[in-house]
């Protein structure tokens, strides 16, 4: 009997996912050599089969002014050391011809000490091998470090996320949690019903999402609890007491708002900080500006302070809950005085003014110490590179202005193939027609011509057109400048300035790229496909992770072909 290919077997469903996986992943790396730049970003994670699992990610520019973070492989991570991590690293680059001793510049991972660390980790290791991959620690692991330690600064906030961490564990159980979703519906009914969040020290917006799904749903749950504590069961009708107790006081409603003012400056830089398109300078300008936001948190003045507003805020939710908007005053604890003494323990502050130093000013503190130290690596970098950024780009207008000696020396040593001479000429001629070059001006092809008469070149260069200049805005970033650039084909005329702003471009700030990567791993390898061996699970994660890039089927057909005479007879016949 002739035997016919359907392609309908796993092995052949396997081989073509292979095939169209290898296109995409050639299409990768074709762009990222042209690049001239690299800087990976790589993670560990525990799929559902409980192997640990290696994301490594390439970012890189392209000469039309585009970021891309794409996602080069993924292998099991056998050995979870320093030197493992390492040798895969090399092994994976040496399989898909990544010559990376030459285009590494930037290396990027979280904060553990296996990756690291200055001694023996990951970051060190390759740095021996590239002096200039500079290590960043993924900005956004650092910023979610940063809450973490804030919501636990104080007692009063273990406590309050105590309570939080409860109500979770108690409505989720089946029964509770269908009397809650009930309750909403009666008593919220312009919103849809929303479910506790789970509280997590990985999870970058769990505390924020909490604290927030709380605040929509106070009142729904309230009623659930009043009502449970007239259940039959013991523990639940106890528990609902106890979680009563702890909730309908003005105190907790206190912190509710306290940690919501917070979370208000915080969340909107963690969700840019996993971004990919933007720059190092964008993201310590975000980390800046928060850290002045909390900082006029700190303010005194108890007409016009902002904790004067948090106490007007939760007031008028207390009075909308029928909570009294009014601190518990402990008794005062007395001990008998000594002959002689003079000094009383007891406290002069009234309840909402002990609240105000002891819990709102420690949380404050903590989390303005913790800004001021955790980001201090992420700023030395900006510093070293400040040159270029695009407020002090445009203050650079005048032609006898006197830069600092060194201001070039730092980009220089990181990019040895830039010269010194040449890109502060360049950088000069660009900060002092920046606006002629958003308008539109005409520029020669070539900077530095045999005899330096650059207004000659200017007067003798082609011209834009006006279609193309009404599309270019003003610079708010140096990703935009460099996206300027490219477009208007002015990499010729500044090749030192151009080399150095895609350098700082490639250079990365986070490993969130890899994180949402392990995001499609736990949807493409499930309970119920946990025998999905490696290399299926690596061909899925790169059709899936990069949809957006265009196959050649023809060139995936013949791939195929390649593979067996079979193959080469029902594909490719002569």
């Amino acid at each position: 009997k002739k035997s016919r290919l359907y392609f309908l077997s796993k092995t052949n469903q396997n081989i073509m996912l292979q095939c169209l996986a290898e296109e995409v992943r050639v299409s990768i790396l074709d762009n990222l050599r042209k690049s001239g730049y690299m800087s990976i970003i790589m993670d560990t994670s525990t799929d559902v089969a409980k192997t640990d699992q290696l994301v490594m990610v390439a970012r890189y520019c392209d000469n039309e002014g585009n970021i891309h973070e794409n996602l080069i492989a993924v292998s099991p991570a056998e050995d979870a050391t320093a030197k493992g991590l390492y040798d895969l690293f090399t092994e994976m680059c040496d399989s898909y011809n990544i010559d990376w001793r030459a285009l590494l510049i930037g290396q990027s991972y979280d904060g553990a000490n296996v990756m690291k660390g200055q001694v023996n980790g990951l970051r060190t290791l390759i740095q021996k091998e590239v002096p200039r991959a500079i290590y960043v620690w993924c900005n956004a692991h650092q910023l979610n470090l940063v809450i973490v330690d804030t919501c636990s600064s104080c007692n009063d906030a273990i406590h309050f996320f105590g309570v939080l961490e409860c109500l979770y564990s108690y409505f989720g159980a089946r029964k509770r949690n269908a009397l809650f979703k009930i309750k909403q519906v009666e008593l919220i009914p312009e919103q849809r019903p929303l479910r506790f969040k789970m509280l997590s020290t990985t999870r970058w917006s769990s505390h924020s999402s909490a604290i927030q799904m709380i605040l929509l749903t106070f009142p729904a749950i309230l009623a659930a609890l009043e009502e449970l504590q007239k259940d039959n069961d013991s523990n639940t009708k106890n528990m609902a007491k106890s979680l009563v107790k702890k909730t309908k006081k003005f105190k907790f409603i206190l912190m509710l708002v306290v940690f919501k003012n917070i979370f208000d400056i915080t969340s909107p830089v963690s969700k840019y900080l996993q971004s990919a398109n933007i720059d190092f300078f964008q993201a310590v300008t975000f980390i800046d500006r928060a850290l002045e936001q909390i900082i006029i948190l700190r303010s005194r003045d108890n007409k016009n302070s902002v904790f004067s507003q948090i106490e007007q805020q939760a007031k008028s939710l207390a009075c909308k809950w029928n909570i009294e908007p009014c601190l518990e005053v402990k008794r005062k604890i007395t001990t008998k005085r000594i002959v002689g003494e003079t000094r009383s323990n007891e406290s002069l502050l009234e309840p909402l003014d002990k609240f105000r130093c002891e819990t709102f000013f420690v949380i404050v503190d903590a989390l303005w110490s913790k800004f001021k130290s955790d980001f201090k690596e992420s700023k030395a970098i900006v510093k070293e590179m400040s040159i270029f950024q695009i407020d002090k780009m445009s203050s650079v207008k005048s032609k006898t202005i006197a830069l600092p000696s060194d201001s070039f020396t730092a980009i220089c040593n990181w990019l040895p193939e830039i010269n010194m001479t040449q890109l502060k000429e360049e950088y000069l001629q660009l900060c002092q027609n920046l606006e002629s070059i958003i308008s539109g001006s005409k520029w020669p092809t070539t900077f530095h011509s045999n005899d330096n008469n650059y207004e000659d070149n200017i007067s003798s260069s082609d011209t834009h057109s006006e279609t193309e200049n009404e599309s270019v805005q003003t610079p708010q970033s140096i990703c935009e400048l460099f996206k300027l650039l490219s477009a208007l084909e002015l990499r010729y005329t500044f090749p030192n300035v151009f080399l150095a702003i895609k350098a700082l471009c490639t250079l990365p700030i986070g490993s969130a790229s890899a994180e949402r990567k392990f995001s499609k791993m736990k949807l493409i390898k499930t309970r119920l496909r946990s025998t999905t061996n490696d290399s299926r699970l690596e061909h899925m994660m790169l059709l899936t992770c990069e949809g957006l890039i265009e196959i050649d089927f023809d060139k995936a057909i013949d791939r195929m072909g390649t593979i067996s005479s079979v193959y080469k007879k029902q594909l490719m016949p002569s």
